[in-house]
């Protein structure tokens, strides 16, 4: 989004209507008022909210960054800050410029700080300018610097209509940039996707961060391309129309495959006519490190007995687990019991190594997918929700799925495109955030994004306790 001097007065305006929201201990004090603008567009405006010790009070900064971040739009791109004060100029205090910094940090972004004048006008610093020798934490995460590649998608043919996508296919778009198919059809005449590579002015090409260890930095990477569509639910995630797409490089079919990850397949009943290479070598945009990426398109049985083979064959140590693989790192944060749990429960065996080469598997469904929802939904917005998986037969697809009972008796449909997903199992209890969408009076929360569309699992013996 462009934040040019229009969008900056308009924040500024926003923030100065916010003091009336202060909530005072008593009404003659200052009041402060705080508004956000994030990513998508939208602005979360908050006063101050006032204590009698003073020591428990909530600034209106901190409340404003929280609103936003809390209804899933974390990726601030400015904040401006008033109050009915004495000073000509409305600068935050200490407390506040660490909290902004340590955000900035975490979003990778070092958003501006507009500070309203009493009159009109404002000054502006960015986050790191307020506070140069801020306290930072020393295992905060950097963000990881990108490596251009100066190899070129090569095998592709060009888009034609009738060319049936599916998905873990890669196509080329209008606006110059790689993306692999999520879902081909999430919603009527869309394709999902995930951007995977972008060209430079040189000709050179530059990986995106991952959309599942770096959800924040990718999706402001999104908002750079042009030519992207929306989504009717309000995600920031990247769909496009079959006319955006100029080329497709299909999953290639009957891949090379190393012996135990061969006899688990066959021990499967999952023939190699059902496997696919995908991802960067499925293009040419491969180096030489990196991983194969295995399209598999199973059925439900196939896919839980191809996971059973596949941990016990980690757990007898004829295959590993990748030392550097950021899935698994992922899963040993969010899951119970982190990988051990997960082997021991045998749902999620996804990412593996044999002969020092790694591995990730795409499990795809075998026969298409229906839409999500239809053209006359009812969106909702982010949402959190809480319950009981009554039905988890395709949590382990690309586009996981699954029926979660809330304690209201109502069921919702979760479909999640992000790997925490395939975690879940029948009888687990959940506590979730997405975006809801009610289609023909049936609920369907969709999730995209780790940071902002969390699976917390509660502990197994919950349903003896209550919140």
């Amino acid at each position: 989004m462009l934040l040019d001097s229009n969008a900056k007065r308009t924040l500024v305006a926003a923030a100065k209507a916010a003091v009336t929201k202060a909530f005072l201990t008593k009404e003659n004090g200052v009041r402060y008022g705080a508004a956000v603008l994030v990513e998508s567009g939208e602005i979360f405006s908050a006063g101050q909210y006032s204590s009698f010790n003073h020591s428990t009070n909530v600034h209106a900064e901190q409340a404003a960054i929280i609103a936003a971040t809390m209804n899933g739009f974390p990726d601030v791109l400015a904040l401006a800050v008033a109050s009915t004060g004495g000073g000509a100029i409305t600068r935050p205090c200490g407390i506040c410029r660490q909290t902004m910094l340590e955000h900035a940090t975490r979003t990778g972004r070092d958003f501006i700080v507009l500070m309203a004048n009493q009159i009109d006008g404002w000054e502006e610093q960015t986050v790191s300018d307020l506070l140069p020798y801020a306290w930072t934490h020393a295992s905060k995460a950097e963000p990881k610097s990108q490596i251009a590649r100066t190899c070129d998608p090569s095998g592709g043919i060009p888009w034609q209509a009738g060319l049936a996508l599916k998905s873990g296919d890669h196509v080329r778009l209008h606006n110059g940039a790689i993306a692999v198919v999520w879902d081909p059809a999430p919603w009527a005449d869309m394709v999902l996707i995930k951007i995977k590579y972008r060209q430079l002015a040189d000709g050179t090409w530059i990986k995106l961060p991952s959309a599942l260890a770096e959800p924040t930095l990718y999706e402001r990477e999104l908002y750079e391309f042009d030519g992207l569509s929306s989504v009717p639910c309000g995600a920031p995630v990247a769909c496009v129309h079959n006319n955006d797409i100029i080329g497709v490089f299909s999953a290639l079919p009957r891949p090379d495959l190393p012996p135990i990850l061969a006899r688990c397949l066959k021990d499967s009943d999952i023939s190699l006519d059902q496997v696919f290479l995908g991802g960067s070598r499925s293009t040419g945009m491969n180096q030489r490190n990196s991983d194969v990426d295995l399209v598999l398109r199973v059925h439900a049985s196939q896919a839980n007995s191809l996971r059973g083979h596949l941990t016990r064959a980690l757990i007898r140590g004829t295959i590993q687990i990748p030392p550097n693989s950021g899935t698994w790192k992922i899963l040993e944060m969010v899951f119970p019991g982190g990988k051990s749990a997960v082997l021991k429960k045998e749902i999620f065996a996804e990412t593996i190594q044999e002969n020092e080469q790694s591995y990730s598997l795409m499990l795809c469904p075998f026969d298409p997918e229906l839409p999500t929802h239809g053209k006359n939904s009812i969106f909702h917005g982010h949402t959190a929700l809480e319950g009981t998986v009554v039905d988890a037969t395709r949590s382990f697809y690309k586009r996981s799925s699954f029926t979660l009972k809330q304690d209201n008796g109502k069921n919702c449909q979760v479909i999640s495109y992000h790997k925490v997903a395939n975690l879940v199992s029948e009888g687990d209890r959940l506590a979730l955030r997405g975006w809801m969408v009610e289609d023909n009076g049936n609920h369907i929360l969709l999730q995209f994004n780790l940071r902002r569309d969390n699976i917390v699992w509660f502990p197994a013996d919950y349903k003896n306790h209550t919140l």
